[in-house]
């Protein structure tokens, strides 16, 4: 099979695969009453790499505003604080709460119960080729996303 014709099975695949765990995801994620674009706030929030809603903005690809509004509910629910940065008022610093922190462990025991009985099927050797195919993609992206 020819190089293009493989990029384009890899593609559909890949969209078929994010597209029903996706929907597998928020099926059982109902109940925790956040929307995937709440959730990915407070997931970015978690690994520490953004603190401001204009980096969020940028790493989301969505307006200040629209940014800073979904943080402000997201505050008024309990999940994060926002302040005022003190040396540029301009910028918005934001952080989990407690509360924040509990509803991801939730959302993350919801993505094992669906997550666990697919990657069971898996023999260790194709779990191993799976992740390491996976860190290439992260890792291209990253890349792609540092050009930009």
């Amino acid at each position: 099979m020819c190089k293009e014709n493989l990029k384009n099975d890899i593609f559909h695949l890949f969209y078929e695969v994010f597209s029903r765990v996706k929907e597998e995801v928020e099926a059982n994620v109902e109940g925790i009453g956040l929307t995937h674009l709440q959730l990915s706030i407070l997931l970015n929030l978690k690994k520490g790499t953004i603190t401001t809603v204009g980096k969020l903005s940028k790493e989301l690809g969505i307006s200040q505003g629209n940014a800073s509004s979904i943080c402000k509910k997201l505050e008024q629910m309990g999940y994060l604080k926002r302040k005022r940065n003190e040396q540029d008022e301009r910028v918005v610093n934001l952080s989990l709460t407690e509360e924040g922190n509990h509803i991801l462990d939730l959302f993350g025991e919801e993505c094992k119960k669906v997550m666990n009985p697919i990657l069971q099927r898996m023999s260790e050797e194709s779990l191993q080729k799976f992740l390491l195919g996976l860190q290439e993609i992260n890792e291209n992206l990253i890349k792609i996303r540092e050009q930009e």
